[in-house]
């Protein structure tokens, strides 16, 4: 059977504008459509193959975007150049990759010259360059640091869960030769976004196999992926995910243990361009087909051995990679880069100790890898991280559920003792409708990991307690748009809530302590808000991170305590509106950014010790300190003589900091035989100042006249007679005392020739001659002998 695949381009327009959950595209499909190809999808005995058809011809898809058939219609010969094959594993599509060569000779890889790095990752990357151009969110970052890049894979260290002895296990395993059976289905051509229905369907399907020891390939079941992803609660899952915007991992084993999920015969693919297909495209009688998984279980640890022996008794994994994978020249994938996330839908089928690799099947047709399978080095691309959800069904059976009810409720209970609508929050999300309210009647714990994909609900915790015992990687993973999560505590995971692709999105009212990251807020699409909530003892209270908000709205932090965190908030290229937050305590930095964009706030609290860390609007640092006082600047003092740099200064609050002082009036910082300098008005121009009138400056003031002169001040300042004696009756000396020292003074002055003192403010001029002579001294001798 053949069927078309139409709506990657819908989906492309989604994805340049949006980080991912699990929906990365086929790269080939992409291609083929890029270049105006239609994209058919041929079914044989091993698995599904892409082809490309142009002008009639068709090309399997993956050697037409090597380079490796079909050079005639490629990207590089409508654009003029040649085109060649390399196998150096540079690319993160494949292995081999096509180059288009320029007339002088040169190389370039052709996906980088057509863009089509950014368009399917969101970032240009530059093969040839091993490095990414420009805007790449994730270099430097150490969200999660994959341990073959000298990270233990996070700050939490998971505990180990099972026993470290490989004893039993042997040094290979697959589930594709065991004792010469091959479990796996056939390898499938995803549609559109949907990588995360292909790895849940193909691991329900192997497990079922399986359990069934079914060993003809021919009889192998074949669920449809397009029941699961059809977004439409009366023929398929509204809590999973979708075609466009990607979906998660978990919540799909919910629905197939709830609803069951019919056969592509039942519901197969159709040549619809549409996003969600309707529901008249299944039979009628799908509902006599369906199958059910008993129960499913989920766990989170990078011990290898403990994943491996998961791997052998209970059958594949569904697990979630970083795609962003490149080959070595055994053809073994690594990732590289210090941040990786979830980005693709896989599973995990086996592992090979003397390769160091896991085996993987992919949704990317059998064209891609070896047959559609390949091999993840150890340590790598997030397969064996200590964030990663390993789910797999514990046993499938086939029945009649036609009486199963499918029907959304409005309110969902949730209580642990079975007396609600649903005893764990994961399963309730199943039962409520979209707009509807999820609440949770007793104030218990719950030991799992939460993810929300449906739309316009409501979760009130109503202080329940989410506790992941340090073993899980993340509380909640919510990539829904205008959901309310409130009166929740979510403590002891690597991720308490994350924001992943969000959109109107509302956390109020919640708790998140002993955290790696408090709240993690990832590739934002619109406005989110963080309100009331108190967010303590976490190593990052708030990480925003690559959150351009395309519509120029902005992530709302609002009336949040975020206090003892070692970083308060860390935002890395993102926008946000940060308004009276409470950022107190947190032992390194209260604010951290790579890059604020357009953040702007208002009457925050904090304790600034770096203006360069944040600024309210018109203040440095915040507006008030955790003291609830005022924050004030000090200014640096380099030659400790008390007089401050007025250039190198720190807002900081309630204690002066070490080597600062409250003013800046120091000339030469680096010389403390020049501290400050006063400048006296000198109004009357004589060069004597006035001392009650002075200004500091390091240079003379411009407006109005001013002398630089220490002692000796202008007596009156209106007068340019009287300067700097201002002498009181035959006090000739100034001394305070009328005394024969009086005369020797004024004899002094006389002996070399000079006119003492203006006869003025109390001075004796006994001849009105305007000057202190012989006579005046005369006087004053006479004074001296009266008063004595």
């Amino acid at each position: 059977m053949n069927r078309k695949n139409f709506a990657v381009l819908n989906f492309l327009c989604v994805l340049l504008f949006a980080g991912v959950a699990f929906a990365i595209p086929n790269p080939a499909s992409v291609y083929c459509h890029e270049i105006g190809g239609t994209l058919e999808i041929n079914e044989t005995p091993l698995g599904e193959q892409g082809l490309c058809v142009i002008s009639g011809e068709k090309f399997d898809e993956w050697k037409f975007f090597e380079g490796k058939v079909g050079q005639n219609y490629s990207w590089c010969a409508k654009n003029g150049y040649g085109i060649e094959t390399l196998c150096g594993g540079k690319s993160s599509f494949s292995s081999c990759r096509a180059v288009c060569v320029f007339q002088n000779g040169s190389k370039r890889d052709m996906g980088y010259l057509m863009n089509l790095y950014e368009k399917i990752y969101g970032e240009e990357i530059d093969p040839d360059k091993r490095e990414t151009i420009y805007n790449n969110p994730f270099d430097n970052l150490f969200a999660i640091t994959p341990k073959s890049n000298g990270g233990v894979g996070k700050h939490i260290i998971l505990q180990a869960q099972g026993s470290n002895s490989e004893d039993d296990l042997p040094d290979y395993f697959d589930w594709r030769n065991v004792n010469g059976t091959n479990f796996m289905t056939i390898v499938k051509n995803q549609v559109g976004g949907t990588c995360w229905a292909y790895s849940v369907v193909g691991t329900v399907e192997a497990k079922y196999n399986i359990e069934q020891n079914i060993s003809n390939l021919s009889l192998h079941i074949n669920l449809s992926e397009r029941n699961l992803a059809s977004n439409n609660p009366y023929c398929g899952c509204d809590y999973c995910g979708d075609y466009d915007k990607g979906g998660l991992l978990v919540s799909p084993y919910n629905f197939i243990k709830n609803v069951g999920i019919t056969t592509e015969q039942y519901f197969p693919d159709n040549e619809s361009p549409n996003s969600y297909p309707p529901c008249d495209k299944r039979l009628s009688n799908w509902t006599e087909n369906l199958y059910k998984i008993n129960d499913y279980d989920v766990f989170s640890t990078n011990n290898q051995t403990y994943i491996k022996k998961m791997l052998v008794k209970n059958g594949p994994l569904t697990v979630g990679v970083d795609h962003r994978w490149q080959s070595d020249s055994n053809g073994i994938l690594h990732c590289t880069g210090n941040f990786q996330w979830f980005t693709h839908g896989v599973i995990l089928v086996g592992y090979n100790d003397v390769g160091q690799y896991w085996i993987i099947k992919n949704s990317w047709g059998m064209g891609w890898g070896y047959g559609g399978y390949a091999y993840i080095k150890y340590d790598n691309c997030l397969v064996d991280s200590n964030v990663q959800k390993f789910v797999y069904a514990k046993n499938a059976s086939l029945g009649n559920f036609s009486n199963e009810s499918i029907y959304c409720k409005n309110f969902v209970a949730v209580c642990k003792n079975g007396t609600c609508d649903s005893e764990t929050i994961q399963a309730s999300m199943g039962k409520v409708c979209n707009g509807g309210e999820i609440f949770i009647n007793y104030s218990a714990v719950f030991n799992e990991e939460i993810e929300i994909v449906k739309d316009n609900i409501i979760l009130d915790c109503n202080n329940a307690v989410i506790d992941g015992n340090k073993t899980k990687g993340i509380g909640m993973w919510i990539i829904a748009k205008n959901t309310t999560i409130k009166n929740c505590i979510v403590k002891n995971f690597v991720y308490g809530m994350v924001l992943d692709t969000s959109s109107g999105d509302t956390l109020i009212n919640n708790t998140l302590t002993s955290n790696t990251y408090g709240i993690y807020i990832f590739y934002s699409l619109d406005t989110n808000n963080v309100i009331n909530n108190s967010i303590y003892s976490n190593e990052y209270g708030i990480y925003s991170n690559y959150n351009y908000i395309y519509n120029s709205n902005l992530n709302e932090i609002l009336n949040n305590e975020i206090l003892n965190n070692t970083v308060g908030i860390f935002s890395h290229s993102s926008k946000s509106r940060i308004n009276s937050n409470t950022i107190c305590g947190n032992t390194q930095l209260n604010f951290n950014s790579t890059n604020w964009q357009s953040s702007y706030g208002y009457n925050n609290t904090c304790d600034i010790h770096n203006a360069d860390e944040w600024n309210d609007e018109n203040k440095t640092g915040c507006s008030y300190c955790c003291g609830g006082s005022i924050p004030k600047i000090y200014f640096k003092d380099f030659d400790s003589d008390g007089y401050g740099n007025l250039t190198d200064n720190i807002t900081a609050c309630n204690v002066i900091p070490t080597g600062y002082v409250n003013n800046s009036w120091d000339c030469d910082d680096n010389n403390a035989g020049i501290p400050d300098t006063v400048w006296f008005a000198d109004a009357d121009n004589d060069t004597y100042g006035n001392a009650t009138n002075n200004t500091k400056s390091c240079t003379k003031p411009t407006t109005g006249d001013y002398v630089l002169y220490g002692s000796g001040m202008d007596c009156d300042d209106n007068n340019a007679s009287i300067t700097h004696q201002c002498c009181t009756k035959f006090d000739f000396d100034d001394n305070g005392a009328i005394d024969i020292f009086d005369a020797v003074a004024a004899l002094e002055n006389l002996s070399y020739g000079k006119t003492i003192y203006n006869a003025e403010l109390g001075c004796s001029d006994v001849n009105k001659d305007e000057k202190i002579d012989l006579t005046d001294i005369f006087a004053l001798i006479e004074e001296i002998n009266i008063g004595n």
